[in-house]
């Protein structure tokens, strides 16, 4: 039987396989030197749409609202995450859900799913 955390969590993942990205976030340090860092993200014009898939994950931020270039767009928020061990940990939660193409973008930036992964024994990603 699944939990409600299941439920909400496979809802999220379906989400960021509909709306979201694997990415990369670039920092230039104050010596000069360059930073990359993976990055979860996802964008969408609807924040109740947002919040809920932030409450489902428990972790990341949210920004917004952000003007789009066409002001005949509405609004936009975006949801986050450059800690490289819970993309790490969510990324293993999602990868059931995920398509192949997902993964293999996952994989090309080193965000590798834990292996032998049980739902119920992950445990918080905070």
């Amino acid at each position: 039987m699944y939990t409600d955390s299941d439920l909400k969590l496979a809802w999220a993942a379906g989400f960021f396989e509909g709306e979201g990205c694997f990415g990369q976030q670039f920092y230039r340090a104050k010596n000069g030197g360059e930073h990359i860092y993976p990055r979860m993200y996802l964008n969408n014009t609807n924040h109740e749409a947002i919040q809920k898939f932030h409450e489902a994950v428990q972790c990341g931020k949210v920004y917004g609202p952000y003007q789009q270039r066409n002001r005949l767009h509405s609004d936009f928020w975006q949801w986050s995450l450059t800690n490289k061990s819970q993309i790490r940990k969510l990324t293993t939660i999602f990868a059931p859900y995920l398509s192949t193409r997902r993964l293999e973008r996952a994989k090309e930036l080193g965000i590798v799913p834990l292996s032998g992964f049980r739902n119920d024994r992950v445990g918080p990603l905070n």
